[in-house]
């Protein structure tokens, strides 16, 4: 006898699927598979294509491993890079990307050149300046084609610029003004280096271009030339070099570039003018015009360079002083804020003790200056088996008449201990050629200079939060390493810190984060204890602090987490919007919002059981990812599952409703990104657009374009289908009638599939055309006279190039009683 189960009436559809059950055990009308359908809470449709950036595969064909946006707000550049997986970094302009144009020909230029080996990369913004690491390499700084110069000085002196210039006149703030047109460098009468003048420009990083928009030509006939800092002098950048703005063999007639070629690590920092940096001197050989006027100027940066790690500028107070008085065979220790060294004669010794190799000792002798005759000094170094000459030593304090640096060239200096100190100190031996007035005492202060890689010569990732970078190495896995506020190439000083994530254990940082106010690491799992993810907060060094969110949990690389922003969660009580972090772990799929972590993929977790064949393989974690794709309002992944050795299993989880579908896409992709473009001729008002980097096809596509899939120019259609079980219970029952509501089509029909307990047993199909001119929607219902104790029901496009939406489906049954 049958009786009435479930009526035909319609429902809308909505949710995902689940895969870790058994089909057989799923409630009647949930899907075990939703492939490449995106929902629209309620409905579901066939999500978009995806097509190529460009028409022409990058030489080689590589995986695009990693993408990454570059914006320089005040340079107003925009560049996209890609790192392929033959460990290089291209780049292209995308500053008039629009969509739906294709760009002509390959994407970009070969922009670095990276070792072998490499990891997915991290990328990161600071200040305009961009961060790249990429697990082999030193961590790379790239500040872009047109960034604004840090200082630009005209320096008129009665002498030669000394070691440590005191005069000069500061234009910086006019040529780093882009708007207002009144604020100018004046060059006016610049005359030679000769006569004791030049010109002196800082930049963030090494240099090996500057632009000048001239507002007042110069007429002249004059050659310009450019000089650099190696340490020890100045030193002309003559390699490569090039004057674009000469018109008539006159320097500084026209806007445009002066370009040279980088010496590389030839070229040091420089301190000057109160700030350390890098440091370029600008020279002409005949005096210029009596009007000569600079609007602005750029320097340029066409690569990335490797971090350095440069002294903040505020000068440090040495560790001791010990003064040897050769008559009395005697030491006398003082603290290096007050150093006697009243009647010190050419037999006695000052040894300065410094926490950090140094390039300058700063000497104030106060208010009893040395006013007999001026010393000169000799100073030494230990550098690990006797004392050595640093070199020529420059004297800005005239023989101790004035306060003043004394500076020297750079050297290998080792640690010690010295007389009584029993610790390990930098110590600098100091003899004076002349003796010094009674009651002269010295506050001794230092230059540092520092090694990054005594950090490690690997960086692993990078982040950047409260303006500061965060950069972990090689070397000491666990730690991170917070810059300078503002400055990110300081990793020294009082505005510095070091922050150890996870729980002791070292195991290494695999990513890190900016979370709303604070930074969120995730260390690599290891073993069976796993992994680590920290939560850092506070404002300063001083106040950090630290939460352990998991010490199980942590990730796999630096592109398998993504942070959300606008995530609507829900409780019993109430409905809030949050920033949800998302990230991928060898247990599954996990969220958090800064205080508890969640697994979310429970419904497909059988991709995160080891004991099924589609399990990930742990193997290549470094090729898995997570992405946002916030057109959809969905977390795009990439898995490498079963035996495969690359992306093959793509799933797509809805953060509106919390549910699991999959995408099926005519090209694997390794990485997705949202970068910004301009609109285009047909789409107006596009702001963020979606891009996915194709394996080993060369290629980098535009996501949620078009209605078909692209594999490098060959397009395919998208196979789009829901399976939807109907069980009720273990009953036998009847399909009595089903119905379904689609969205109409100007062609185009559904493929209806029926499965009795895993066999075919029939198919139907129907019409997505409108009934009717200008009717929206197509609505049919038929008779289907199934029995079965488990019937699924595949729905599927089955027209290449139409897309599809399924509002509502209905499923009326009746059960066998006794059956």
């Amino acid at each position: 006898m049958l009786r009435k189960r479930t009526g035909v009436k319609t429902y809308p559809v909505s949710g995902g699927c689940v895969t870790e059950r058994d089909k057989t055990q799923l409630k009647f009308g949930e899907f075990s598979w939703l492939q490449n359908m995106r929902g629209d809470h309620p409905g579901l449709r066939q999500r978009k294509g995806c097509n190529q950036l460009h028409t022409t595969a990058i030489t080689g064909t590589p995986g695009i491993v990693n993408m990454y946006q570059y914006r320089s707000v005040r340079g107003a550049e925009q560049k996209l890079f890609a790192q392929l997986d033959n460990d290089d970094l291209w780049a292209q302009d995308t500053t008039n990307l629009k969509i739906p144009d294709k760009r002509t020909g390959a994407f970009g230029s070969l922009t670095h050149t990276g070792s072998s080996g490499s990891i997915p990369a991290s990328f990161s913004n600071v200040k305009d300046h961009m961060l790249y690491s990429n697990g082999i390499d030193q961590h790379q700084v790239y500040c872009g084609d047109s960034s604004l110069v840090d200082k630009f000085i005209v320096f008129d002196g009665g002498a030669a610029p000394a070691a440590i210039p005191d005069n000069g006149r500061d234009y910086s703030l006019e040529v780093r003004d882009t708007v207002d047109a009144t604020k100018v460098a004046i060059l006016d009468s610049l005359n030679t280096y000769a006569a004791f003048e030049c010109i002196f420009i800082k930049t963030k990083v090494p240099a090996n271009s500057l632009t000048f928009d001239v507002s007042a030509a110069n007429g002249t006939a004059s050659v310009i030339s450019v000089w650099y800092w190696n340490g020890t002098a100045w030193t002309e950048a003559s390699a490569g070099f090039s004057d674009g703005t000469t018109s008539g063999g006159a320097t500084l007639a026209i806007d445009g570039a002066i370009t040279w070629t980088s010496p590389g690590s030839a070229e040091q920092e420089k301190y000057m003018y109160g700030t350390n940096g890098f440091w370029y001197q600008l020279r002409v050989t005949v005096q210029l015009d009596a009007e000569v006027e600079i609007a602005s100027v750029k320097f340029n940066d066409t690569a990335p360079h490797p971090l350095r790690n440069i002294w903040d500028g505020v000068d440090v107070y040495g560790v001791e002083a010990q003064v040897y008085v050769n008559a009395d065979t005697a030491y006398e220790i003082y603290g290096a804020a007050a150093v006697d060294v009243g009647d010190l004669t050419t037999s006695d010794i000052i040894y300065f003790a410094a926490a950090s190799k140094i390039e300058g000792i700063y000497v104030s002798p106060g208010s009893l200056p040395n006013v007999a005759t001026a010393p000169a000094f000799t100073i030494s170094y230990w550098n690990g088996t006797a004392w050595v000459s640093v070199g020529t030593v420059v004297d800005g304090t005239n023989g101790l008449q004035n306060a003043g640096w004394l500076t020297f060239p750079r050297q290998d200096a080792q640690t010690r201990e010295l007389n009584t100190s029993k610790y390990q100190a930098y110590w600098y031996k100091i003899v004076l050629d002349a003796a010094v007035d009674a009651d002269v005492t010295l506050a001794m202060s230092y230059m540092p200079y520092y090694d990054v890689s005594d950090f490690g010569s690997s960086g692993k990732t990078n982040a950047v939060w409260k303006d500061r970078a965060c950069y972990s190495f090689d070397q000491y896995g666990p730690y991170v390493y917070v810059s300078k506020t503002g400055a990110p190439l300081v990793l020294n000083g009082s505005d510095y810190g070091i922050l150890r994530a996870g729980d002791g254990r070292y195991n290494p940082i695999k990513a890190q984060r900016n979370f709303v106010n604070e930074l969120m690491v995730w260390q690599e799992e290891i073993g069976s204890e796993g992994g680590c993810v920290t939560i850092f907060e506070g404002y300063s060094p001083t106040t950090f602090g630290k939460l352990v969110l998991s010490s199980e949990i942590g990730t796999m690389n630096a592109k398998s987490v993504v942070v959300v922003d606008g995530v609507m969660t829900r409780t019993r009580t109430e409905s809030r919007i949050k920033t949800i972090a998302f990230f991928l772990s060898r247990v599954g799929v996990c969220s958090t919002d800064g205080r508890t972590i969640h697994i979310v993929s429970n419904d497909i977790r059988n991709y995160f059981d080891p004991q099924q064949d589609e399990c990930i393989n742990i193997a290549y974690k470094d090729k898995m990812w997570i992405g946002y794709d916030s057109a959809e309002e969905v977390v795009r992944i990439g898995l490498v599952t079963g035996s495969s050795t690359t992306c093959n299993t793509f799933p797509v989880f809805d953060v509106v409703d919390g549910t699991w579908s999959f995408d099926t896409p005519a090209q694997d992709m390794l990485c997705m990104a949202e970068v910004s473009a301009d609109s285009g001729a047909t789409e107006s008002n596009v702001g963020t657009v979606q891009l996915g980097g194709g394996d080993d096809d060369g290629f980098i596509y535009r996501l949620n374009n078009g209605v078909n899939d692209y594999n490098g120019s060959v397009e395919t259609a998208i196979d789009t289908y829901i399976d939807i079980e109907v069980n009720v219970d273990g009953e036998y029952f009847v399909t009595d009638e089903m119905a379904m509501r689609v969205k109409a089509q100007t062609a185009g029909d559904l493929d209806l599939t029926f499965y009795k307990n895993g066999v075919q047993v029939g198919t139907k199909s129907i019409s997505m055309i409108a009934g009717a001119t200008n009717e929206t929607s197509r609505r049919h219902r038929f008779y289907l006279n199934i029995t079965a104790h488990h019937i699924t029901i595949r729905i599927q496009n089955d027209t290449i190039d139409e897309p599809l939406a399924i509002y509502d489906v209905g499923i009326g049954t009746k059960i066998w009683e006794g059956a």
